[in-house]
């Protein structure tokens, strides 16, 4: 996600969230901004005292560090310096264990997983014992009362929600207590403590954090300890260690996955998996068309290099996999699952056996995995997965509008509508490697190329 300033500019928004106490916000728009712009030391002295009123006490330091550099803020970041060491001297430090509970925010499936990520980072790095649970709110779940993530994925810990309950345990935000733990969407978006960020409680001192709303991992690298055996590393790299050390698909999923794949994608030859999001992203990103022309386009190039290959489709729209089928006749591979036929996101529609829906998604997911390259839409959880479960070779995954979980989301904790208000604008740069585009032109001129072989 690119982001523009209109009118003002992203520090001047960014200090007046952090004025205001959104230091998640004002998180995310330092950084922003100094993508936008360049380093600036006013803006790394702002995240030093973000850092440190959270409690995340040596990613401030690295930041005053960085300001201090600078003569105007050499004095103020020496003196903020010394006091963190004094800080971290005298830190009480949490005696007995300490949980972070990681509930799902009740989105799309893997918007729900890398909620969890995020939080199993923030748990590693303040301490706590992770306890995830799935509850009510999973739209994913037959159980309510039951937690949906284990019936994916092998539990994180040995502990369930129950195991938190009837201890005496204190809880942060306090909006939490014994008689509400297992309640969802609590204040989430509006009220007290709603859009809570977790990394705002490195510190506290409560038996149990909280954590309900989403915490993306690109937001807690940068503030991974200097002793976290991840600190330094990119992004991406961070996204795949704590999925090869957190994500193992339960044994009945994990047989399922490895039988789809066995009998459809290894038999196959060369495979292109092509990942088409429809339905709801179309509101996020504008209207879905103008990414279909790469779609085709690359599918005709990989065809034509490959003329034993096939296409493996993925897709939420019934719509779509008749124009492949239509277009590519038997040498498009899909699974056999439900799919809209009218438009409407199927992880917000009223279907029954919502697990299966789940199971679904990550039998898609793990087989374009196992395919030989890969094209999808990189605003989608769906596609940024595909990209995280393995490293492709150069040049064999293509993200047209880059990998989402990669970049910051400016929405989330934009709590009081400052984008709209100060004319933020945020877009999307759609990327295409200039043979692709050069390909998408030709064929729109050729009518599309319906109806020709994709290999010709």
């Amino acid at each position: 996600m690119k982001v523009r300033a209109v009118n003002g500019d992203l520090g001047a928004l960014a200090a007046l969230c952090f004025q205001r106490g959104n230091l998640a916000q004002a998180d995310l728009l330092c950084r922003a901004a100094i993508a936008e712009d360049g380093d600036s030391s006013e803006l790394h002295f702002m995240l030093g005292q973000i850092g440190e009123r959270a409690g995340l006490l040596d990613g401030a330091r690295r930041h005053y560090a960085h300001a201090k550099d600078d003569p105007a803020f050499a004095a103020r970041a020496s003196e903020r310096i010394s006091d963190l060491a004094e800080i971290a001297r005298t830190r009480d430090a949490r005696t007995g264990e300490s949980y972070l509970l990681i509930k799902a925010w009740g989105q799309g499936f893997w918007s729900d997983v890398t909620q969890v990520l995020g939080h199993l980072l923030v748990a590693e790095i303040t301490g706590r014992t992770p306890v995830v649970h799935w509850g009510r709110n999973s739209r994913y779940s037959d159980h309510p009362e039951a937690d949906a993530f284990r019936s994916f994925f092998d539990p994180v810990s040995a502990l369930s929600l129950d195991d938190l309950l009837g201890r005496g345990y204190s809880y942060f935000p306090p909006k939490w207590h014994d008689g509400n733990l297992a309640d969802e969407q609590l204040d989430l978006w509006q009220g007290p403590h709603s859009r809570f960020w977790s990394l705002s409680a490195a510190a506290r001192p409560e038996d149990v954090v909280v954590a309900d709303f989403a915490m993306p991992v690109f937001q807690v690298v940068p503030w991974l300890p200097d002793a976290h055996p991840l600190s330094g590393r990119s992004v991406d790299e961070v996204y795949r260690a704590l999925i090869d050390n957190y994500l193992r698909p339960r044994r009945a999923v994990a047989e399922e996955i490895s039988n789809f794949v066995s009998a459809r994608i290894r038999p196959a030859g060369p495979l292109l998996a092509v990942h088409v999001r429809e339905t709801d992203k179309g509101a996020e990103a504008g209207p879905m068309d103008q990414f279909r022309r790469f779609y085709h386009a690359r599918a005709v190039q990989f065809l034509r290099e490959f003329p034993e290959g096939s296409l493996f489709l993925m897709t939420d729209s019934a719509d779509i996999a008749a124009e492949f089928s239509a277009r590519y006749g038997s040498r498009v591979l899909a699974q056999e699952c439900r799919r809209s036929r009218d438009g409407a996101a199927l992880h917000f529609s009223d279907l029954p056996n919502r697990h299966r829906l789940g199971v679904e998604i990550m039998t898609d997911t793990y087989a374009a995995a196992a395919c030989d390259a890969f094209i999808g839409f990189g605003s989608s959880n769906v596609g940024a997965m595909v990209d995280y479960l393995k490293i492709w070779p150069v040049g064999s995954c293509l993200l047209l509008t880059g990998n989402g979980l990669a970049r910051p989301n400016l929405v989330l904790h934009d709590e009081e509508g400052l984008l709209k208000d100060k004319r933020i604008a945020l877009f999307l740069e759609v990327s295409v490697p200039p043979d692709l585009a050069a390909l998408a032109d030709r064929i729109d001129a050729g009518g599309s190329a319906r109806g020709r072989s994709p290999a010709s």
